[in-house]
């Protein structure tokens, strides 16, 4: 996948901008380096474009309003939901060309489930303007700007499968953040919806936590206080997982508009995976820590005739 291409937009105008920015810019330069060079074309798509909305964030696709993006990310802000999308997408590009049976640009069709306000699908729109773009999510008005700001098609869920995609259409999976939050019945019931609607030959990303989350949690008392967890039940969950294949932590609500009844948190790792994903999905892949050094990812394919 060529990043730098898609971060510099063939319209000339936007290259003599973005040299002249970082001709104002010192601090910037001596941070990043070169204006032709990938980091500080990452700089702008991300920082510049937020800095800068007129005279580069016109140039790559739009925001959404903060109270919307505000409910990605664990409430992280603007710079982290941009650049967290980024490298979200980045790493998808990586998994693709590893595991992949056609080049990344050549992706007819992408699914997002739980795709928010498009954090990770907006550079789908930027990168494959071709591919056919879905978007399932439970929350309505991040849906209807996705729609209405980044085109594709977007069904509107409110938690279980079924939904109106047809099978074994979709290219690529993708599920950021999504599978961390089902309970037991809900993470089964849509593995198989997602295998269903994804191509035999295509791929599913699902990012997932389990015993490498947990051991962050108990020595981090921010992330303590992010899951609601005290240290000791961290401790005890990781002694846990180890004899059970999957946990569920129910989080005390959050008033937080998008955010659920409390955002419940889902523990498990390859033991579950292997044992109740297996008879749906081939597991292609385990990449632990993979986002954010959080939460690991799992590549899968599905299994036909089962």
């Amino acid at each position: 996948m060529d990043l730098r291409g898609l971060l510099t937009p063939a319209d000339p105008t936007f290259e003599a901008e973005a040299r002249r920015i970082h001709a104002e810019r010192p601090d910037v330069a001596a941070a990043v380096g070169a204006a032709d060079g990938l980091p500080y074309r990452k700089w702008l798509a991300v920082f510049g474009a937020a800095e800068y909305p007129e005279r580069i964030g016109r140039f790559f696709p739009p925001v959404p309003p903060q109270e919307l993006y505000a409910t990605g990310c664990a409430g992280g802000g603007l710079a982290h939901w941009l650049t967290s999308g980024l490298d979200d997408f980045e790493k998808l590009g990586e998994i693709v060309s590893t595991y992949g049976t056609k080049p990344f640009d050549r992706l007819d069709s992408v699914l997002d489930f739980g795709c928010g306000s498009g954090r990770v699908l907006r550079w789908f729109r930027a990168a494959l303007p071709g591919a056919c773009r879905f978007g399932i999510e439970v929350y309505e008005p991040g849906l209807r700007w996705c729609r209405e700001q980044l085109g594709g098609e977007y069904v509107l869920t409110d938690g279980m499968p079924p939904v109106d995609l047809p099978d074994d259409s979709v290219d690529l999976v993708c599920a950021y953040s999504v599978f961390t939050h089902l309970d037991l019945a809900k993470n089964l019931a849509w593995l198989r919806e997602l295998a269903r609607i994804c191509k035999s030959d295509g791929l599913l990303v699902l990012t997932t936590i389990g015993a490498y989350t947990l051991f962050v949690v108990q020595r981090s008392v921010d992330h303590q206080n992010l899951l609601a967890m005290p240290q000791e039940l961290a401790r005890d969950h990781l002694r846990r997982l180890a004899r059970e294949p999957f946990l569920y932590h129910d989080k005390p609500a959050d008033p937080r508009p998008g955010w659920g009844q409390g955002c419940p948190v889902a523990f498990f790792g390859e033991p579950f995976v292997r044992d109740a994903w297996g008879p749906v999905v081939e597991v292609l892949g385990h990449l632990p820590a993979v986002q954010d050094l959080w939460q690991d990812a799992f590549v899968l394919r599905p299994r036909r005739g089962r």
